[in-house]
């Protein structure tokens, strides 16, 4: 009996419980129950995608890692390969493949020369014997005083062997044409080849030329690069058929979606605060309706005997509805807010880097390379200078930190006009606290921005409609007088 005073208690009924009490009380724990399931299921969605979201950004930095071993290593061995090049006193332009045929056919010359010396030397060899050989036919037909006739065997045979050498000698010149030829031969593909590769390289630095290049290695990190946009270009499709995918083709998810480009993450988290207060506040009324309905309860079991049992049992059925309606609004409120943090971080995940990275380079530009990059940590923005150091967005001067707006503004305008309707973009007065380096190079970024976009510029400063003429003189300028009442009156030059 103790025991199921106690549970009865816990769920909010005093006493020992009805039956009634307890079917009246089973939807209220039911649906306690259920939103409790929702709740820890909810957080374990969100844990399990900070989970996969921290392991893809590690396999990014490993990936990164092994790319840039792997730059070094090439380099290193591009670099091994010049220095051997210029130990061997070989062309900068020749290529390992070019280099390797000229070395075969410079072997076949070498052995045909070499041929060719053989020959000489044979030739001067059987030269020496036929001198050798007419001063002794000479000697003899001195010394017996006898001219060449039939009888003479001797010297018969002697001239046998001089007309013997005659044929050798002949032979070896004949070998001796033949090792000419070849080596002209030989000569003449050496030639060709010098040829082929000066016709390569006016094709390669003709190639480079029109590709707007300064050399081979330039063209390799321009390669390199385009792989790497392609492959970015690839996973930005991925992700937005991922984000289209979940959102649907519908009107509503359409309107959604340019709702989230555009969303102030500010005042985004002024509404996540004010829906917790919100809950604060609900939770702290279901809590009151859950003690009203106890003391109702009880009160219920004091005037069961009453007369007045029937208004009773109104003012009952009034706390309970209250209650519910209570408990309602509390589930619509943390519903709410599980909604706002699920975009904000969508936000954050998918559109935001882009946004950033485009508004770094154009900060970097207007500040001359002073602010490197702009980055996001946690609800903060973060500025890395030149020399790495990190600076809050409220340690910059006012007029950096307005130069640092316009380019997030620009940045964000771009991301949202390539996947919706392009929307002028309309500004006040946005040069007047630059100084005159930082306000023209602000003034570059937009008239470079107004080539895509429409921009309407409101100013009351003449210089700076001069300014963005002087860079751009195709931009139209309109003058408005003074209102002073009556109609407005516009001026409209003529488009030069």
């Amino acid at each position: 009996m103790a025991d199921i005073c106690a549970d009865a208690a816990a769920i909010g009924i005093g006493g020992m419980p009805s039956r009634g009490d307890v079917a009246a009380m089973r939807p209220v724990v039911l649906n306690e129950r259920r939103a409790r399931d929702d709740y820890g299921r909810l957080s374990d969605d969100r844990r399990l995608a900070h989970q996969q979201w921290t392991e893809r950004i590690a396999s990014l930095e490993l990936l990164a890692a092994v790319v840039t071993v792997e730059t070094t290593l090439l380099t290193e061995q591009e670099q091994a390969w010049e220095d051997w090049k210029r130990s061997e006193r070989i062309p900068e332009r020749f290529t390992a493949d070019g280099i390797d045929e000229f070395f075969q056919e410079l072997r076949l010359a070498r052995e045909a020369l070499a041929q060719l010396d053989r020959a000489e030397h044979e030739y001067q060899s059987l030269y020496g014997t036929v001198r050798s050989a007419e001063e002794k036919i000479g000697d003899v037909l001195a010394r017996i005083g006898i001219t060449v006739n039939a009888d003479s065997q001797k010297l018969l045979v002697q001239l046998g062997r001089v007309a013997d050498d005659c044929r050798r000698n002949e032979e070896a010149s004949v070998q001796a044409a033949d090792l000419d030829a070849q080596v002209e031969e030989h000569m003449g593909a050496v030639n060709g080849l010098q040829q082929e590769v000066a016709e390569s390289q006016a094709a390669l630095d003709e190639l480079l030329h029109s590709v707007g290049v300064k050399d081979i290695d330039e063209f390799r990190r321009g390669i390199n690069l385009t792989q790497q946009k392609r492959a970015l270009e690839q996973r930005i499709d991925e992700l937005t058929g991922q984000i289209d995918g979940r959102l649907g083709t519908e009107v509503d998810s359409v309107e959604l979606q340019a709702t989230l480009e555009l969303g102030d993450i500010n005042s985004w988290n002024v509404l996540q605060a004010q829906l917790d207060n919100d809950k604060l506040t609900a939770e702290s009324e279901r809590v009151a309706a859950i003690e009203a309905c106890q003391d109702a309860v009880r009160s219920l079991h004091t005037i069961e005997g009453s007369s007045d049992v029937v208004t009773r049992e109104h003012e009952l059925a009034g706390l309970i509805e209250a209650g519910q309606a209570a408990l309602r609004e509390w589930r619509v409120a943390r519903l709410a807010e599980e909604l706002v943090k699920e975009t904000l971080a969508r936000f954050q995940r998918d559109r935001q880097p882009p946004v950033l990275a485009d508004a770094s380079l154009k900060f970097a530009l207007v500040t001359d390379g002073e602010y490197a990059k702009v980055v996001q940590r946690d609800s903060e923005i973060v500025i890395h200078r030149r020399d790495q150091r990190k600076v809050e967005v409220k340690h910059l001067s006012r007029g950096t930190r307005e130069q640092l707006y316009v380019c997030l503004r620009l940045a964000l305008a771009s991301h949202v006009g390539e996947r919706t309707e392009r929307l002028p973009l309309v500004m006040d007065d946005v040069l007047v606290n630059f100084d005159p380096e930082r306000a023209r190079a602000i003034a570059e970024r937009l008239c470079e921005f107004s080539r895509d976009h429409q921009i309407l510029l409101f100013t009351c400063h003449p210089s700076t409609a001069d300014l963005m003429r002087k860079i751009d003189p195709t931009c139209g300028r309109i003058d408005m007088v003074r209102y002073d009442g009556g109609s407005p009156q516009v001026q409209v030059p003529v488009p030069i």
